[in-house]
């Protein structure tokens, strides 16, 4: 699993070499970054020096979408990281469940093969269970498939950034402080591209084992009401499909924080570099002639 080396310490380290402290707050506004009250085009071109060229218009547009680009990065880790945060939690409650239903297949298979009769508590217990658990399979074959599109979105979206920073490095006087914190967004963002194509591999095998739990818990529960002959087999089929998305909530359980670690590591980078395109003194670096 791909884990942020990007520290926030480490990087506002770099970046103060290149003149006054950054601060650290982003934008409040959700429009152009340029025309919020942190920072205006007029303002610094204003009060630029008188060696600072005027603003050549590939670099402006390259800044605009850099900018435009991190915001809706922003936005998008913190709801990732939200949600990513929010599953393991009813994940883990579903594997008890898948457990209890395993523990009473289990249960009633033994009774059947000693010749003894199945009660109708056990079998009240056994529909009660198996109910439960297509209850999750369908929670989690709809969280998956809505995962699997937006997955593919997000992609894209990273896509986006890295050919915002690409465009960055291209057009503007980057410094070396500059370059190495744009290397470590490009590194970021690929590491959450890795994340999202593992994640909607994932979750297309889920919803596949989640179409087939459904499936063997009608066959189980019309097994239990009249269909006795078909219920040794339908047992064990519900048995094998169970073990398998206990696995799958399992798996899925433990992946999700490490994904939120990953968004929370790519914010922070997301954050340096917006604070620093509002420094004056990077800002005037970016806007002077690129060396040839």
């Amino acid at each position: 699993m791909w884990q942020s080396q990007v520290r926030a310490g480490g990087t506002e380290n770099s970046l103060t070499k290149l003149g006054q402290p950054i601060n650290p707050s982003l934008p409040q506004d959700s429009g152009n970054f340029f025309t919020s009250s942190t920072v205006s085009w007029g303002d610094l071109m204003t009060d630029r020096p008188a060696n600072q060229p005027v603003a050549q218009p590939e670099v402006s547009s390259a800044l605009s979408e850099f900018v435009r680009q991190h915001q809706a990065s922003t936005q998008r880790n913190l709801a990732d990281e939200h949600n990513d945060l929010t599953y393991p939690t009813p994940d883990k409650a579903a594997r008890t469940t898948i457990q209890s239903a395993v523990d009473v297949d289990n249960e009633i298979l033994r009774l059947i093969r000693t010749g003894q009769t199945v009660p109708q508590s056990v079998i009240d217990e056994a529909l009660k269970l198996h109910e439960a658990t297509s209850a999750d399979a369908r929670r989690d074959r709809k969280g998956d498939n809505d995962a699997i599109a937006q997955d593919q979105r997000d992609v894209q979206s990273e896509q986006r950034v890295i050919a915002a920073d690409n465009a960055l490095l291209r057009t503007a006087n980057i410094t070396p402080e500059m370059q190495q914190m744009l290397q470590q967004d490009i590194a970021s963002k690929k590491g959450l591209i890795t994340n999202e194509q593992r994640d909607y591999a994932n979750e297309a095998g889920y919803v596949k084992h989640d179409v087939a739990e459904l499936a063997v818990n009608d066959r189980v529960a019309r097994a239990l009401r009249g269909n006795r002959a078909d219920l040794v087999p339908a047992l064990e089929a519900s048995i094998t499909s169970k073990e398998q998305t206990e696995l799958d909530r399992g798996e899925d359980a433990g992946l999700e924080p490490r994904y939120a670690e990953a968004d929370f590591h790519d914010n922070q980078i997301n954050k340096m570099l917006l604070a620093a395109v509002q420094d004056p003194c990077i800002l005037a670096d970016l806007y002077r002639p690129k060396h040839r």
